[in-house]
């Protein structure tokens, strides 16, 4: 509802309308619970994210958009924001992925292919890096041949739970239930959901470790180790996409 210079100021649902009191004016009925008919608006400068977010919190079905002095200049309806939802979900989990949309839907292999291997070289860098790091410890993996043997076990829980906080952040960031303000807030939890899990496994593993090889001090080395990769995975896990999406990535 607008006045006579198109300012927006008030919102009437359906369910409101069929509850009117008929003898009276529109405005009558309004004024008589003001608060109800209170509506959320857009802005026409918004950022289509924030957009999204009132929809999701609202529960609205429309938003009237309006310019800086208030004028009503159009409305977004719920089908326009479920597809810009759809394409930003989609495109978090190609980033997931580290493949680019736009070269997937192009029918140009060799561009797709480029997009991919740019993600595999990275992580191919990264791959020698850690195999240059363990060189430096080939002469202690010679002699204690059952670090060889346990540190798989440990790489591969890191890689796990690296991979859960990743794919509950991209989630949540694609439903837009991460705000800037609260970013600290998730990393946190992460951190301390994977520092919980580090040491229930930590012990787990250290004591089969111990028992296994018959080393208690190998046992404590391997908790250790355990604890502190999953909770590094967990940090690198959900800050990574959150720093990604905030420098437009």
């Amino acid at each position: 509802m607008t006045d006579k210079n198109h300012i927006l100021r008030y919102g009437i649902g359906l369910e409101n309308l069929l509850v009117f009191d008929f003898d009276k004016t529109i405005q009558e009925n309004i004024e008589e619970n003001v608060e109800k008919f209170k509506t959320i608006v857009g802005h026409d400068h918004d950022d289509i994210r924030d957009i999204v977010q009132k929809f999701q919190e609202y529960d609205l079905s429309s938003l009237p958009i309006v310019d800086r002095r208030g004028v009503l200049v159009g409305r977004i309806t719920s089908d326009d924001i479920y597809d810009i939802m759809n394409e930003h979900a989609t495109d978090q989990m190609y980033h997931l992925a580290g493949v680019d949309d736009d070269a997937e839907e192009d029918e140009d292999i060799f561009k797709a292919g480029k997009a991919r291997a740019i993600w595999l070289g990275i992580n191919l860098l990264t791959a020698i890096c850690a195999s240059l790091i363990i060189g430096l410890f080939e002469e202690t993996l010679r002699t204690y041949v059952a670090l060889a043997v346990l540190m798989p076990i440990v790489a591969s829980m890191g890689g796990n739970a690296g991979t859960q906080s990743l794919t509950v952040v991209v989630r949540q960031l694609a439903l837009g239930d991460i705000a800037q303000h609260d970013a600290y807030r998730t990393i946190k939890k992460e951190v301390i959901l994977s520092l919980a899990n580090g040491l229930f496994f930590a012990i787990i593993m250290g004591f089969i470790a111990a028992i296994w090889f018959d080393k208690g001090m190998l046992g404590i080395v391997i908790a250790l180790s355990m604890m502190i990769n999953l909770l590094c995975a967990g940090f690198f896990g959900s800050m990574v996409p959150i720093v990604t999406q905030k420098n437009g990535y």
